[in-house]
């Protein structure tokens, strides 16, 4: 295994423990590790960033431009082709993400799956979401979910 990829292991488990922390608070538990190597802190700082940033994106340029009225379409109980969605795990403005499970064959697992809103195909929304999984798609973490 290369050093590099040792590096973003390392800061990818960091990240992880601090991803859901405020960027000021995840900032400081930061600093205060002090078994870190230089590179390794860099990269979770620019995980942190990163994160940070989408997420301004996000609030800035896309919740913006939908209109408030939008009301969720679905909800637990609810199938989606082979799937079953059995709870919603988070939702915003352009999208609802649900814990499922397939309905037929084996092994059953459970995934997550993202529902966007009717009107929220927008080629910025697209890029953004294939974006996110190009992204996420090279990370391996308990917390993230696989792509499919």
């Amino acid at each position: 295994m290369s050093n590099e990829t040792v590096i973003w292991q390392r800061a990818s488990e960091i990240f992880a423990r601090l991803s859901d922390l405020p960027v000021t608070e995840a900032m400081e538990q930061l600093r205060e590790q002090q078994n870190l190597t230089e590179e390794v802190r860099e990269a979770v700082l620019v995980l942190i960033n990163s994160a940070e940033h989408a997420s301004r994106f996000f609030e800035d340029k896309i919740l913006k431009a939908i209109p408030s009225q939008f009301q969720n379409v679905m909800k637990p109980g609810d199938k989606l082709d082979e799937y079953e969605l059995l709870e919603q795990l988070g939702h915003g403005g352009m999208s609802q993400v649900f814990k499922a499970k397939r309905l037929k064959g084996t092994p059953q697992k459970l995934v997550a799956i993202k529902v966007f809103a009717p009107r929220s195909n927008q080629q910025e929304l697209l890029s953004h979401f294939i974006n996110e999984q190009q992204i996420l798609s090279k990370f391996s973490h308990p917390n993230i979910v696989d792509m499919l």
